[in-house]
């Protein structure tokens, strides 16, 4: 790839303008080069040694401004300052998250209260608002895991998670240890009591 070049050559840099000491011994002004700054000079006149100064660094340049004429100029609007969100309105959304959550566990409540029925005449103050008619039927929840645990019992080990005889399932994962629920299991499926 061939490097583009603009046809501008860089000015080679100009040496440093010497630097003008005042002799220590005589008090002559010397002339020094610039590249001695920081070093000793000894005097032609005398011939005692001064110390040549570092001069200040040239300050930066400045860059050019280039003023634009009013039909090329851009205008930027200055952009209004975000609005706070007052005190009020944060409470009114912490208020409505709060009855949100307070409606949803209440419902919650409500709904598993029909496990406490004991007289099925009560279920019309459930819905569907009924007596003698359960509409939640809630009561199966779980019934899979009873089904299970009956094989278990039986000896049929982890199977039949439905009311007809399946076989062996994984349709539920098992939970806990088998220790935690009274027995242990073998490979072939033979369960064993553990006796405390």
């Amino acid at each position: 790839m061939v490097p583009l070049t603009t046809g501008i050559q860089p000015k080679p840099s100009a040496p440093a303008p010497p630097i003008t000491v005042a002799c220590s011994g005589c008090g002559g002004k010397l002339k020094v080069r610039a590249e001695l700054a920081g070093k000793k000079a000894k005097c032609p006149k005398c011939s005692s040694v001064t110390r040549v100064p570092v001069p200040a660094p040239p300050p930066a340049p400045e860059e050019d401004v280039i003023m634009a004429e009013p039909d090329d100029a851009t205008y930027v609007e200055a952009e209004p300052d975000e609005p706070r969100v007052s005190f009020f309105s944060r409470l009114v959304v912490v208020a409505a998250m709060f009855v949100i959550i307070l409606t949803v566990i209440g419902c919650s409540i409500y709904a598993n209260l029909s496990f406490t029925v004991t007289k099925s005449v009560n279920f019309k103050y459930f819905p569907p608002f009924m007596a003698h008619h359960n509409g939640n039927m809630n009561r199966h929840l779980g019934a899979e895991y009873h089904e299970i645990a009956k094989a278990i019992v039986a000896g049929e080990g982890f199977a039949n998670p439905f009311k007809e005889k399946t076989g062996p399932t994984a349709w539920m994962p098992p939970v806990g240890s088998p220790s935690s629920h009274g027995q242990t299991a073998r490979s072939d499926s033979t369960v064993f009591p553990i006796t405390p």
